[in-house]
């Protein structure tokens, strides 16, 4: 997701001293143009980017630029931190690990305490194996599991999963489910038995997904 990337790409600028367009390009797997394009994005916003050629060179940002003093105050810094903490002790993805150890830069100068607490992590299931869900997306593999409706009815589906979903803090798998031929939500607490298959699937054939399409569940 491009907002996703945006954030990676400014808190990158912020602890690094430089950063190279093919590199974040090959993380999130979108054209080197697509990075450029994001770049552009955060120029326009009034944040000072620049860049030097050569093989030790990339783009880089003002040294005297405070992230504090243009997008976020301390407490809000420390609120990100805090969140980026919660999900990736449920979510263990490198880019989100790196992304949390990056955070904690920005903050340690800033000893304060945030008045705001997340916990944005699962409880801890023994039905279900979340690095599964969440290789099944990385990987764009089918995922099978059985699932069980409000009314305790139990279903075998098998699904194209494309994002995992927090809604009202409920966490959820969205992708296209096999048995009812359309996108669905599944919530994560009542999903059993998963079963990563070997088939994969093109996750370009689904649109991205957006704030008009959860609120339809």
């Amino acid at each position: 997701m491009k907002i996703e990337r945006l954030m990676y790409i400014l808190v990158s600028l912020l602890s690094k001293k430089y950063i190279k367009a093919n590199e974040i390009a090959d993380i999130f797997q979108v054209s080197v143009r697509t990075i450029y394009r994001d770049i552009d994005t955060l120029s326009l916003a009034g944040i000072p980017i620049y860049s030097k050629k050569g093989n030790a060179g990339g783009f880089y940002i003002d040294e005297d630029y405070q992230l504090n003093s243009f997008l976020f105050s301390d407490v809000e810094k420390k609120a990100v931190y805090e969140m980026s903490q919660s999900l990736t002790s449920s979510f263990h993805h490198p880019k989100l690990e790196e992304l949390n150890q990056k955070m904690a830069y920005l903050v340690e100068k800033n000893k304060s305490q945030s008045p705001y607490f997340f916990d944005l992590s699962l409880w801890k299931s023994k039905h279900i194996s979340l690095t599964e869900i969440e290789k099944a997306i990385e990987e764009s593999r089918v995922i099978g599991f059985d699932y069980v409706s409000y009314s305790g009815e139990v279903t075998t589906r098998e699904i194209e999963p494309i994002n995992i979903v927090c809604k009202s803090q409920v966490w959820y798998v969205y992708g296209f489910c096999r048995l009812r031929q359309e996108m669905r939500l599944f919530r994560l607490s009542r999903i059993r038995k998963t079963c990563l298959s070997g088939e994969r699937f093109s996750p370009e054939k689904f649109k991205p997904i957006e704030k008009e399409d959860i609120n339809q569940f």
